[in-house]
C-alpha cells in the first residue's frame, strides 16, 4: 500500500510544526501559558491526525494479517501436534533401545571384571552394542541429542530473584489502598486536553 505525497507531506508538516513549535516555546508569562496551552491542544489535534491516518491505512491489512493468521492457525496447530506426538514415540523407543544397550554393555563390563573378557574383545562388542544417535532418511535426517533444561521442584524454594512483578496487579492494588511494603503512591501532574 503506497501512502500519498500529500499526506506524506501533511504528516511531515503535521510533525515538525509540533517539534518546533515545543522547542521554541518559553513560558515565562501568563500569556505565554495560553500560546503553550493553544499550542499543546494543536499538537494533540495532530496527533489524532497522524494516528487516524495510521489507522486508515493499517485496518485493512491488520484484517487481512488476522484472516491469514486464523486460516492457517488450525493447520500450524495440527502439525505441532503431530511433531510432538511422534517426537515422544521416538523418544521413548530410543530410551528403550539405550536402556537395552546399556543391560548388555554392562554385563560385557561384568566378565571384563571378572577376567573372562579381554578389553580389546570387550571395546568391539560395546561397539557393536551402542546404539545410533543418528538416523539417515531419503529427505534427510534425524538426529538425538541429549541437552540440559530444568524442572521446578517446589516453587516456595525458588529465590526472589527469579520472580517477576505483576506490576499491573501492584498498580491496582496500591491505588485501591492496599498497604504493600515497598510501595509508595505519589502524585504526578499531567496535562489532559479537549479537542473541540
Amino acid at each position: 500500500m503506497e501512502i500519498t505525497k500529500e499526506l506524506q507531506v501533511v504528516i511531515k508538516r503535521q510533525a515538525e510544526g509540533a517539534d518546533k513549535g515545543s522547542k521554541e516555546l518559553i513560558i515565562k508569562t501568563k500569556e505565554d501559558m495560553a500560546n503553550a496551552s493553544e499550542l499543546f491542544v494543536k499538537i494533540k489535534q495532530a496527533e489524532k491526525y497522524v494516528k487516524d491516518e495510521k489507522e486508515k491505512l493499517t485496518r485493512g491489512l491488520l484484517d487481512s494479517l488476522s484472516n491469514i493468521r486464523a486460516f492457517f492457525k488450525p493447520y500450524e496447530t495440527s502439525i505441532q501436534s503431530a511433531k510432538e506426538l511422534l517426537q515422544s514415540k521416538m523418544i521413548s523407543f530410543q530410551n528403550k533401545e539405550e536402556e537395552k544397550a546399556q543391560e548388555k554393555i554392562d554385563k560385557v563390563v561384568e566378565k571384563v571384571e571378572e577376567g573372562k573378557l579381554t578389553f580389546e574383545k570387550a571395546n568391539e562388542k560395546i561397539e557393536e552394542l551402542e546404539v545410533g544417535k543418528r538416523i539417515d532418511v531419503k529427505e534427510g535426517e534425524v538426529q538425538f541429542k541429549t541437552v540440559k533444561d530444568y524442572e521446578i521442584t517446589d516453587e516456595k524454594l525458588i529465590p526472589k530473584e527469579y520472580w517477576v512483578l505483576d506490576l499491573v496487579k501492584l498498580r491496582k492494588d496500591a491505588l485501591s489502598g492496599v498497604e504493600i511494603t515497598g510501595v509508595k503512591i505519589v502524585e504526578k501532574k499531567i496535562l489532559n486536553t479537549k479537542i473541540k
